[in-house]
């Protein structure tokens, strides 16, 4: 650090835009309180730019094309049904400016500072924002907040990451249907999107390491989702991981309850292209591995040790708690 360069001051200063983040900023610079927040890219977090309502507006479409395919059932008869992902896509984009300029209005409104730059900490309670053009800024708090959330994780199978798999992110910048759909993962996010790409039209099976869906809860809930989606044409392949991936998207699955169910998925999978078969993969890590954390002395824990007035918020601080939580301990 350059100590010649004297820091900004503010009485509270986070990184990230999140959903804690943002209602920390928003109520404590209406009481008079001087507070910056900076952020990378999403303003406002994940939740209103490639998460939580993106994926509702998706999935809300999905529900309506299921609708009309099944229209009949109803007497109603649609000829030349389809489904233009463009506007899909672009119906989601739509709502996601709108909800970034209702934050944009409510930073004016309450007074906080947005600044949109590259932070990271380079001393205690000191952090370096690095601004689109190259510029920099040294800010400090009184009272530091990190709420950089979480990132999907692309877990570290052989050729995995060389494939390209889509996240979340991706899946939901998707402008045409895939003919085939595999998703690593039947957590509520992989099952979400599952179902939604089914209603749209594409072919989907999902491959979990573990014996049912969303394993975490009771059985008779995730039996009943299971039985559900299986209704609706999606293909599981549990209790089986995925041993490594080829650049085509070939598939080595190793399973643990049958091995003739493993040859027959490797068969007849181990030739699709990647323009036929887009795979996308669930999981995450937290986002502070790269903001210097360290430097300034705080480490992923409820109460950062030797750090007075520092907290990490939400999803930074592990654990999975999703958005919600955060707005709730806001």
């Amino acid at each position: 650090m350059d100590f010649q360069r004297q820091p900004e001051v503010y009485d509270l200063l986070i990184l990230g835009s999140g959903a804690g983040s943002k209602l920390l900023a928003w109520t404590f610079a209406g009481q008079g309180q001087k507070v910056a927040v900076v952020e990378r890219r999403y303003v406002g977090g994940a939740c209103p730019n490639i998460a939580c309502l993106p994926s509702k507006n998706v999935i809300h479409t999905a529900q309506i094309a299921d609708y009309v395919r099944r229209s009949e059932t109803f007497g109603i008869s649609i000829d030349n049904f389809r489904v233009n992902m463009p506007v899909v896509r672009d119906r989601k984009r739509k709502m996601v400016q709108e909800l970034v300029d209702t934050h944009l209005a409510l930073y004016r409104q309450s007074g906080a500072e947005l600044i949109m730059a590259s932070g990271q900490f380079v001393g205690a309670k000191i952090l370096e924002a690095t601004l689109p053009d190259g510029t920099k800024r040294l800010l400090s708090g009184k009272n530091i907040v990190i709420g950089t959330g979480t990132h999907a994780l692309i877990e570290n199978i052989p050729g995995l990451a060389a494939a390209q798999p889509m996240t979340h992110v991706e899946a939901l910048e998707l402008d045409v249907v895939p003919e085939h759909l595999i998703i690593l993962g039947a957590g509520y996010v992989g099952l979400e999107l599952a179902q939604a790409m089914r209603r749209f039209g594409s072919k989907v099976t999902v491959i979990d390491r573990n014996h049912r869906v969303i394993h975490h809860e009771d059985d008779d809930v995730t039996e009943g989702l299971q039985q559900l989606f299986q209704d609706e044409g999606i293909e599981f392949v549990l209790n089986a991981s995925v041993k490594s991936v080829s650049g085509v998207i070939r598939w080595v699955c190793s399973c643990r309850d049958r091995a003739e169910r493993c040859g027959e998925f490797v068969r007849r999978y181990s030739s699709f292209s990647r323009e036929r078969a887009r795979t996308e993969y669930k999981g995450h890590r937290t986002r502070t591995h790269w903001s210097g954390t360290d430097r300034a002395g705080i480490y992923q824990s409820k109460r950062p040790p030797g750090n007075d007035r520092a907290w990490h918020m939400g999803g930074g601080r592990g654990g999975g708690k999703p958005a919600i939580y955060a707005h709730q301990r806001g």
